[in-house]
Parts: structure tokens; sequence; C-alpha cells
């Protein structure tokens, strides 16, 4: 089965539980924060051996789940997410985790009446400067927006804004890319 298909279903069963405690936010929070930490491709924040340790065969799941019940606390990560977690480990599942928490942040984000847009920049954006563009796509979609600022240093300049199945492209690379197959 594909492994967006199964993040998903895990998403969904996550965010109803979250959205019957009133904590839809906060687990998209921690979930934010054990993907930073868990996914490799999330770049520096990720520590890959920890996901390997987790992943393991060879170690026992009482010692997976002794460990992650210790970073949960460390990290301040809900009970909800940190049950959650143990759940992935036992179902051989902790792989997904970065996956699952895209998933999630959409999902919870059609239950709040949210638009999720995802920014990638070449460098960081202000608050201000994400406030503006938060108003200038929520006047144009109408729809309050929840913003995910990533940062890509191979867009050079300008921004990149995805939006369910809407992807807006005012990157320098883009531009550079249109110039040169226009030939």
């Amino acid at each position: 089965m594909n492994e967006n298909v199964i993040a998903k279903r895990y998403a969904k069963g996550l965010a109803a539980f979250a959205q019957e405690q009133g904590k839809l936010k906060e687990v998209l929070e921690d979930l934010r924060g054990l993907a930073d930490l868990l996914d490799p491709e999330r770049g520096d924040i990720s520590v890959p051996e920890l996901l390997d340790f987790l992943r393991s065969p060879t170690v026992q799941l009482a010692e997976k789940i002794k460990l992650t019940d210790v970073i949960c606390e460390k990290l301040s990560i809900g009970k909800e997410v940190s049950d959650f977690l143990n759940v992935l480990i036992k179902k051989n599942r902790i792989a997904l985790i970065g996956i699952l928490e895209r998933q999630y942040e959409r999902i919870a984000s059609e239950l709040n009446a949210e638009c999720q847009a995802v920014v990638s920049t070449a460098r960081p954006l202000s608050a201000g400067q994400q406030e503006a563009l938060r108003a200038a796509l929520a006047a144009a979609t109408g729809k309050a927006i929840s913003l995910r600022v990533e940062e890509d240093k191979s867009l050079i300049a300008g921004v990149r804004v995805r939006m369910s199945d809407i992807m807006l492209d005012g990157s320098f690379a883009a531009r550079l890319d249109k110039m040169e197959s226009m030939g």
C-alpha cells in the first residue's frame, strides 16, 4: 500500500481524536516537533540515528518506547502525540512521521475551515512579511490561511506558495527556467 495512503489513515484517526479533545492545534505542534526530529528530509534539525534506532528490529520494543517517552517528556510533547508515537513504533510505521505530519496538517486545516499554504522562500520571512502574505492569500481565497514557511536555498530569491492543488511560483529560479525554455 502507498505510504501516503497509510499516513493519511493514521492522520485522519489522530485528527478525529484531537478534534474530540479540542487539541487540533496542539497536536499539530507536537507532531511537527517530532517530525523535525525524526524525518531525515528536514535537514539540519533531524537526528537520523534516532529514527534508525526506532526502526531497528534488534532493539526491544520496550527500549524504544522508554526512549520516546523520555524524549516526549523533555520536549513537552502532549500525551496524545506521545501515545500516538508509541502506536507508530509498535506498528513499525515510525518512518512515516514526516508524511503523516503533513497529512495531519492538511486534515486539521480542513476541520478548522482553514486553507493551508506552504510557502517556500530563499530566506526566512519576517513576521510582518508573513502576515502580509497571509492577508493577501486570505483576500484572494476568502478563507482563513494557515502559513507554513520553509526555507529553500535553490529558489535564489522570491517565493513559491502551495495551497491544495494550486501552485503560485514567483521565484527567481522559476523565472530563469521560463526564460531558458523560451530560448
